[in-house]
């Protein structure tokens, strides 16, 4: 376990491990080589509803999730070969026939995963998602269902787009049809380009 070392004097230090630094003193995510970064799909209405990242400030209700500081991601099981607890994830809104951005829009850092049946997802376990029992469903054919809850979320000032993510050498056809890794001098690149922040 990576451990951050605090000081507030010369005698007085204290050794914490990285995710409870992160917790103390978060929204904040701390790059460190080795660190795994994934970026994980997303649709644009899904994306207003639980990153935040809507170019304009809704009048109606925000939904449950958006007051839980751990939020919920579900998805297919395929993303938990890219998603470990720890995995710092960069949310690339989905194009998908001109409707969204085509752009990385959000980062945050994976707390854990489970893999569940969709017939033990109760309404209490996704609560803190944006999905209802009948979206979830229709995610793919798989009865399966990956869930990843994730904290220190941060929009990004500046979407990183696809012509920006080609130059970066980390997108390719594919345009993140599941969650995938990219490199470390990448993922630092888009943070970057993006400037992470904490919308009040």
């Amino acid at each position: 376990m990576t451990i951050i070392e605090c000081s507030v004097g010369p005698a007085d230090r204290e050794a914490v491990p990285l995710p409870v630094f992160e917790a103390k003193f978060g929204p904040v995510i701390v790059m460190l080589p080795e660190r795994p970064v994934a970026v994980i799909p997303i649709r644009r209405a899904f994306a207003d509803l639980l990153l935040d990242t809507a170019d304009q400030l809704s009048l109606l209700p925000k939904s449950e999730a958006s007051m839980w500081h751990e939020k919920l991601y579900v998805g297919s099981p395929r993303v938990l070969a890219a998603i470990t607890a720890g995995t710092v994830v960069l949310f690339y809104e989905s194009h998908q026939q001109c409707k969204g951005r085509g752009a990385i829009v959000a980062v945050a850092k994976v707390v854990r995963t489970a893999l569940r049946k969709n017939v033990v997802l109760d309404p209490a376990m996704i609560r803190r998602g944006v999905l209802s029992a009948e979206d979830i469903g229709a995610l793919g054919t798989a009865k399966d269902k990956a869930l990843i809850f994730f904290s220190q979320l941060m929009p990004l000032r500046h979407p990183v787009d696809k012509n920006d993510l080609r130059a970066m050498g980390c997108m390719d056809g594919a345009n993140y049809v599941t969650a995938r890794l990219i490199r470390e001098d990448a993922a630092c690149a888009i943070m970057e380009a993006g400037q992470p922040h904490v919308r009040l």
